[in-house]
């Protein structure tokens, strides 16, 4: 269909499309005019904003999380430090030289470790040497323009006290470079070659909680990668300030830095340096737990370290003294020493033996200071026999004929059972690394590990905590809690809460129970007088050592055998290696109970002598702080 318009509509329709000719002229002529200025009146100009500077996006570290006691207590901080950082692609053989004789170190040694930092793009700064000193610094800012390529970044370094990190050493863990390995997992994601990451303890488990994010800051740059976006690098350039702008657009669309959330430990701080001082000069360790909740109220193992070493980048020397030091100061021995139980061990047999009624409370076997089985004789601690006694009688005096009666009764499998029920061999779980699970024998084992069948005598070893048995502290830890608990293990646990940046709450642990109720209320009554007997009664093997005028304890001694070479000497005469483990397991005070204990000390002789004396000292020095607060 023809469209037939008048004339006055037609010269409308002429006009408007003038109207829009002139404008896209008019347009188009202000681009040209535009191009002209750029390309001939500002070439100079932009030559030197093209070749001359860039915008370059900057890393900004994090602040880590601090870690605290259950008091708040400060035990791992953060301070400022600064690193040296490089540009590889603004470096110069001249920059590499001076900073090389800035660092005490050599060109070749610098390239190096440039070269094993270096990230993905040569625009990425990388860095060369960390937590430099105040002369340092001052060193490297007076040369920064002779050193196009070079500068010094504020860093988070993390902070440890002399008045408590080394009592909490091992629970802290400590601080190290991150290595390749690392970098290609998906749980270090974001990180980058030079980064420190926690290596062990809290440090390691609670890494990305306490790392936090980076950020990401824009600055100008000239070619030879100084920072002219200060506002006193703005002037001597025309146009200088329009860069400053753009700056400033990009950084309302840069990364925000994300700091680390802090850690709240359920350690107790005071109760850690007691059971420290307690323990100088020897080899073991302490557990501490509340056994209502299962936090764990101190950790200590002996010897410690002192983490401030690893503040910063850990020398060759003080690595190998550390690594090397027959004491083994970098051992956790409350997670991952792993010993015979010796006699502690008695307390679980005399719950499987009750449960699975095989002997009742007043069951009463004869010791005379033997026990003979296919010809083969097992002999009691005490040579001369304890003649007829019952089940609280053969606690109370630790007589090894009566358990090697009830293990006999009970047999290998029955005592396995029991033993993981009680949450031995296996790991506990508090979220630190290098956990061990110990061992907890039985036919199958042996079956698989030797190729051998099971032998009656092999029982009565495990009966007293003997034989392959190992278990660790930690996991000792679990019987008095069990028995000061009625029977109810609660999970043990380190970390009480996590914190964000303005102290708030973010996550809280909740207690929970590790198992059911392994035994009944017969039982229960049964294991907490026996226990208090052996601190009390006058035959009591922790009567002498352990019984305290301040808190009534009940307890358990267990000297466990290492060499039968040296057996009936006395201490001073057996070399080191050769003598007995010293254990010591309680809870207090008895009549209501609050915390179970474990005290070991590796190769210190007696379980009640050495073990129950520093046990007992622990709870009343313990004792005496909580009281005089109130």
């Amino acid at each position: 269909m023809a469209l037939h318009l008048s004339e006055l509509e037609r010269q409308i329709l002429r006009n408007r499309l003038t109207v829009w000719l002139y404008l896209a002229l008019g347009a188009f002529g202000l681009l040209v005019i535009r191009f002209w200025i750029l390309q001939v009146v500002q070439r100079d100009l932009w030559n030197v904003y093209a070749n001359e500077n860039q915008i370059r996006s900057v890393r900004v570290p994090a602040n880590r999380g601090k870690i605290y006691d259950r008091n708040h207590g400060v035990l791992a901080d953060v301070r400022q430090g600064c690193n040296v950082m490089v540009v590889p692609a603004d470096l110069t053989d001249a920059s590499v030289q001076k900073l090389a004789g800035i660092l005490d170190s050599t060109t070749s040694e610098l390239r190096a470790r440039i070269k094993k930092n270096r990230a993905w793009s040569p625009f990425i700064a990388v860095k060369v040497a960390e937590d430099i000193s105040p002369v340092t610094l001052l060193r490297v800012e007076e040369n920064k323009i002779a050193m196009p390529g070079v500068s010094v970044e504020e860093y988070p370094v993390r902070k440890y006290y002399e008045d408590s990190a080394p009592f909490v050493s091992h629970v802290l863990g400590y601080m190290g470079e991150i290595t390749p390995e690392m970098l290609t997992s998906p749980e270090f994601a974001g990180y980058r070659p030079g980064d420190r990451v926690g290596r062990t303890g809290v440090e390691r488990t609670m890494e990305r909680t306490l790392h936090g994010w980076a950020g990401v800051a824009f600055k100008l740059v000239d070619a030879r990668g100084r920072d002219l976006s200060t506002e006193a690098g703005t002037g001597g350039l025309p146009g200088r300030l329009d860069y400053s702008k753009r700056i400033r657009e990009l950084e309302e669309m840069s990364r925000p830095v994300s700091p680390g959330n802090s850690v709240v430990l359920t350690i107790d701080l005071e109760l850690q340096r007691i059971a420290a001082g307690h323990m100088e000069g020897k080899r073991g360790s302490v557990v501490v737990v509340d056994v209502k909740t299962g936090e764990i109220l101190a950790l200590l193992s002996s010897p410690g370290y002192d983490p401030k070493i690893f503040e910063s980048k850990v020398s060759p020397e003080d690595w190998k003294s550390l690594a090397d030091s027959p004491e083994k100061p970098l051992l956790n021995r409350a997670i991952a020493g792993a010993y015979p139980p010796g006699s502690i061990f008695k307390i679980v047999m005399a719950a499987a033996g009750l449960e699975e009624q095989v002997i009742r409370p007043t069951t009463t076997f004869k010791c005379e200071g033997y026990y003979t089985i296919k010809d083969t004789r097992f002999g009691c601690w005490n040579k001369y026999g304890h003649g007829s006694l019952d089940l609280y009688r053969a606690l109370t005096e630790s007589c090894d004929v009566y358990f090697y009666m009830l293990g006999e009764k009970l047999g290998i499998d029955k005592i396995s059972e029991w033993s993981r029920k009680f949450g031995l061999g296996k790991e506990v779980g508090i979220g630190l690394e290098g956990e061990r699970s110990g061992l907890i024998p039985d036919k199958e084992w042996k079956r698989a590990r030797f190729n051998k069948p099971w032998y009656p005598g092999e029982t009565l070893h495990v009966s007293i905590g003997q034989g392959w048995m190992l278990i660790t502290p930690l996991q000792a830890v679990l019987i008095p809690a069990a028995a000061a608990n009625d029977g109810v293990i609660m999970k043990p646990q380190l970390i009480h809460h996590f914190e964000n940046a303005r102290n708030e709450p973010v996550s809280v642990y909740k207690p929970q129970a590790l198992t059911g109720e392994l035994y009944g209320p017969g039982t229960a009554r049964v294991l907490r007088t026996s226990m208090e007997m052996v601190v009390e009664d006058p035959k009591g093997t922790a009567r002498k050592h352990a019984h305290s005028d301040l808190i009534r304890i009940a307890g358990k001694t267990g000297t466990a055998e290492v060499s039968k070479r040296y057996q009936g000497r006395p201490i001073e005469e057996v070399p080191y290696k050769y003598r007995d483990h010293a254990w010591f397991i309680a809870y207090a005070p008895a009549e209501a109970p609050r915390i179970a204990m474990v005290v070991m000390v590796e190769h210190g002789g007696s379980g009640g002598a050495i073990a129950g004396v520093i046990a007992r000292q622990i709870i009343e020095d313990y004792y005496l702080t909580k009281r005089d607060e109130g």
